[in-house]
């Protein structure tokens, strides 16, 4: 299994060490217990011996065991009935009862029960370091989870970035490399937002000063008497005030800032106003029409008028007849024009400024940038095939 997670990985770790840790301390506890039943047996036994030895009689026996710090048991029955034997030989037998020890005196003439009050201490050292290492591992463990917070912001920080929030908080006052890392990512931000917040009041700023010319411009056309030319002239006008509010509209789409104004409208309805951007209407000869009317689509009626747009205007731009087909299939619409296989793969085509400055007779290679971006926006997709000396644009709806 594979964990992606940096926290979780080095929560994995220390729960396997803590694990290990303990599976090798409870050999040391089983020694432990085995070397102070050793040490019962041998005090047991060499009581034992003793009175064999001395052949003491029950009474001097007695007498002996007690002075050894141990005591009589009265209630004999009770306690034998409940014992759990440790060791036994001939002579006696060691138990525990009710977390107490026991020894039990055995001879073919008598037999007496006493109770074990000695002290067999634990080598309370190993207990000492277990504790240690164990607070130790815990001490690295929340050392490094800490040490590794940063990091948590900083995902955080990157996440809001890429949302367009440009506005961090992720400064660190550690010095280690991760710290490094985060204040290196806030320089970069507030960077960036200043240059972001110079190019919006840049362009904010032209797109103003475009206002007015265009503005007075549409006023001193009114006053042409020629009806057709100040018609002409009115229209250019309101057609450089759209392009001005395009362009405005753009540089949100370009910089995902832009919220989409969704709503359903004809298919139709959306090819008038692309026509009406190029300036041309659906009778132009050199576009050739074929289109359910009643195909509805759910977009921002703009920003899909753009796309259609400028798929068309790159259709006349570049066929060879100066013409461009637009079919619709299915869940999709063609855009078919004469003309040479492209030199690039499309993908090419979909980076900003792929056309070279050399060639006066192109664009800034921005059409299908933007028209991508935008269909990105509306989770369409666009592809193309070049098929009978014919280059045929798709875009795909919902």
């Amino acid at each position: 299994m594979i964990f992606s997670s940096l926290k979780t990985n080095i929560s994995i770790g220390f729960f396997i060490a803590f694990i290990l840790f303990l599976a090798a301390f409870i050999p040391f506890l089983k020694f432990e217990e085995d070397s102070i039943s050793k040490e019962i047996q041998s005090k047991h036994k060499a009581i034992s011996d003793y009175a064999h030895f001395y052949r003491l009689n029950p009474y001097e026996l007695e007498e002996y065991i007690l002075s050894l710090n141990f005591k009589k048991v009265e209630d004999v029955r009770r306690v034998l009935d409940g014992k759990k034997t440790a060791f036994s030989t001939a002579g006696y037998e060691s138990f525990r009862f009710e977390d107490k020890l026991y020894f039990h005196i055995r001879t073919p003439h008598f037999r007496i029960l006493f109770e074990d009050s000695n002290k067999y201490e634990k080598n309370i050292y190993p207990y000492v370091m277990f504790i240690m290492v164990f607070f130790l591992l815990m001490f690295i463990y929340l050392w490094i989870l800490k040490a590794l917070k940063p990091l948590s912001i900083l995902k955080k920080e990157i996440k809001q970035f890429a949302n367009g929030e440009y506005e961090t908080s992720s400064k660190s006052d550690g010095k280690d490399e991760i710290a490094q890392v985060v204040n290196e990512f806030n320089n970069m931000a507030k960077k960036t937002s200043l240059l972001l917040n110079s190019r919006q009041l840049f362009l904010r700023t032209i797109m103003h000063e475009l206002k007015t010319p265009i503005a007075k411009g549409r006023i001193v056309s009114e006053l042409i008497d020629d009806e057709k030319q100040k018609n002409r002239m009115v229209n250019i006008f309101e057609n450089l005030d759209s392009l001005v509010n395009d362009f405005s509209r753009i540089e949100k789409v370009v910089s995902q800032n832009y919220k989409l104004n969704t709503n359903t409208y004809e298919l139709k309805k959306v090819l008038d106003k692309a026509f009406n951007f190029m300036m041309i209407d659906e009778n132009d000869e050199r576009i050739l029409l074929n289109i359910d009317r009643n195909i509805r689509l759910k977009v921002d009626l703009d920003l899909m008028a753009m796309v259609l747009k400028n798929l068309c205007d790159n259709a006349l731009k570049y066929s060879s007849d100066k013409k461009v087909q637009i079919h619709i299939k299915e869940k999709s619409i063609l855009f078919i024009s004469n003309g040479n296989r492209l030199e690039k793969n499309l993908e090419e085509y979909f980076k900003p400024f792929h056309n070279s400055t050399e060639n006066k007779n192109h664009g800034m290679g921005l059409g299908l940038y933007i028209v991508k971006s935008i269909l990105d926006l509306h989770k369409m997709s666009i592809s193309h095939k070049f098929d009978n000396n014919k280059n045929v644009f798709e875009i795909t709806f919902n």
